[in-house]
């Protein structure tokens, strides 16, 4: 018994430790927008926030040229076991006339699941990465190794140059019961006295009221 436990700590060890290990970023830390950030244009929109450009890296902005439908996706990405609360996006906007660009991330599908969470940004103060604020939106982000998408929504464009995430609190799971728990509170219930010679005088009534009733019938034909 006590071998079987220790090659299933093993094997959980293992797999913690091999997760761990395949994830490139994590959560709970900056992830940088590099030269090599992954990206996915639509050349479709590329006038509709892009100034006709495909969605690239600018140095000194991070991600530029962003239009319509536009994403920037990070794969493997740890969110470990308790998963996250909070998006933060550093996010830099240079339209100074009301309008803002808006934001939808997505976790592993962008195509067939609903956002975990949305951003709507105004004037920061201009485009390059000196003028970005911390965005900071609400979130329910399980727990594990995920792919973050976070996708341009409509034709105002803006740039990023790293997004981080706020840990989940801890679940509480409750311990099980145990069988002396569950004996403890099982009410008492008392048993109710046997007295024979009462319990032998109903039996006698019911036999006798028995016999009466078959003889009334009998007599009756």
């Amino acid at each position: 018994m006590k071998k079987a436990a220790v090659i299933i700590l093993a094997a959980l060890i293992a797999l913690t430790t091999s997760l761990a290990a395949s994830a490139k970023y994590d959560a709970f830390s900056k992830i940088e927008v590099t030269p090599d950030v992954h990206l996915i244009d639509d050349d479709t929109t590329q006038e509709q926030g892009g100034s006709g450009n495909p969605i690239q890296y600018v140095e000194g902005y991070g991600v530029g040229y962003s239009s319509l439908n536009d994403i920037v996706y990070f794969p493997d990405v740890d969110f470990g076991e308790n998963g996250a609360k909070q998006m933060t996006i550093f996010f830099s906007y240079g339209h100074d006339d009301g309008s803002a660009t808006t934001l939808d991330v997505y976790i592993d599908d962008y195509e067939n699941s609903e956002p975990v969470c949305s951003f709507e940004i105004g004037f920061t103060g201009g485009w390059e990465s000196t003028f970005a604020q911390e965005i900071t939106a609400d979130c329910n982000i399980p727990g594990g190794v995920h792919t973050v998408y976070v996708q341009f929504t409509n034709d105002r464009s803006g740039s990023f140059t790293y997004i981080t995430f706020t840990e989940a609190d801890p679940v509480e799971v409750p311990e099980p019961e145990t069988t002396e728990d569950i004996a403890e509170e099982a009410p008492v219930v008392a048993a109710e006295t046997f007295d024979p010679v009462v319990a032998t005088a109903a039996i006698a009534a019911a036999s006798a009221a028995l016999i009466a009733t078959l003889s009334k019938k009998n007599k009756s034909k």
